[in-house]
């Protein structure tokens, strides 16, 4: 890659950035299609979110990746949002047009994207339990509520977010109905009843942190979820696939919602197979 006068700059804002494979597979699109453009890592801290934001306008950034802690912040900074970046609540993507910045979130998306062209799994109609209610899961249940999923059963720890997470839905407009339960209780029959398990959560391993998952009520053929990318699957999906299931990571969530940000950035559908080398060599 050639850096010039010319060089065209696309930035990951967030804090920390020390383990993110965003760069690498943005400039390897770049590279592949000859484009002058760089994607950079901006860590910032949440304190100097402002002034970073109106440093994308002032070097005439293409736009920006946003993640944690400033998914939600971000929104009272830019001048226009798309119709799932407002309803979660979240951007994840910004592009600059004639100077205004518009956020996106394509986390939700990329994640459908993923389950129905990886998977084959039609989403209209799906019964989905939802372990987790941090932004991840946010932007899923919004976009699967949008995509007309049946039902979402969401599984917290606390249900306080949970409930936050069922007001977003309901703002979509969509009949899709909303369950919550404390992971400590018993929701083996939303287990039961699902077609789709989402893990959303940070425990590597729920009996080691206190709560049981039923494992046993997953029907064989139900698609599990971990959205946890490592280069051997997760004890979540281990355990998931001794019953049967068809266990999917997050790699397919991270390079769909990547493709749908360099199309919005570039306007070129990018090659999903070719991402997916990039990332699984890095992996």
């Amino acid at each position: 890659m050639v850096i010039s006068g010319k060089t065209r700059l696309v930035g990951l804002i967030g804090y920390p950035l020390e383990h993110t494979l965003s760069p690498l597979i943005h400039n390897s699109l770049f590279e592949k299609f000859g484009l002058d453009a760089c994607y950079v890592p901006l860590p910032v801290k949440p304190e100097r979110l402002t002034e970073a934001i109106a440093g994308l306008r002032a070097f005439g950034f293409l736009g920006a990746n946003v993640t944690m802690p400033h998914k939600t912040e971000v929104i009272r900074l830019l001048d226009f949002l798309d119709t799932q970046a407002e309803i979660s609540e979240s951007v994840n993507t910004i592009r600059i047009e004639a100077d205004a910045l518009i956020g996106y979130n394509t986390d939700g998306t990329g994640f459908c994207d993923s389950i129905q062209k990886e998977v084959g799994l039609n989403i209209e109609g799906l019964k989905v339990v939802l372990l987790g209610a941090g932004g991840a899961a946010r932007s899923i249940a919004v976009a699967l509520a949008a995509r007309g999923c049946c039902s979402i059963s969401i599984v917290n720890r606390t249900v306080e977010k949970a409930e936050y997470i069922k007001s977003l839905i309901e703002k979509t407009g969509m009949k899709t109905r909303v369950s919550i339960f404390a992971l400590s209780e018993d929701y083996r029959s939303a287990i039961e009843d699902a077609r789709l398990i989402v893990n959303a959560t940070p425990l590597e391993d729920m009996e080691r942190e206190g709560y049981r998952f039923p494992f046993e009520c997953i029907a064989p053929g139900s698609v599990v979820c971990d959205l946890k990318y490592v280069k051997t699957p997760s004890v979540f999906l281990s355990r998931a696939s001794l019953h049967k299931a068809v266990t999917v990571d997050g790699k397919g969530m991270l390079i769909y919602q990547a493709a749908l940000a360099f199309r919005l950035w570039t306007g070129i559908d990018p090659p999903i197979d070719f991402m997916r080398r990039v990332l699984q060599s890095a992996i």
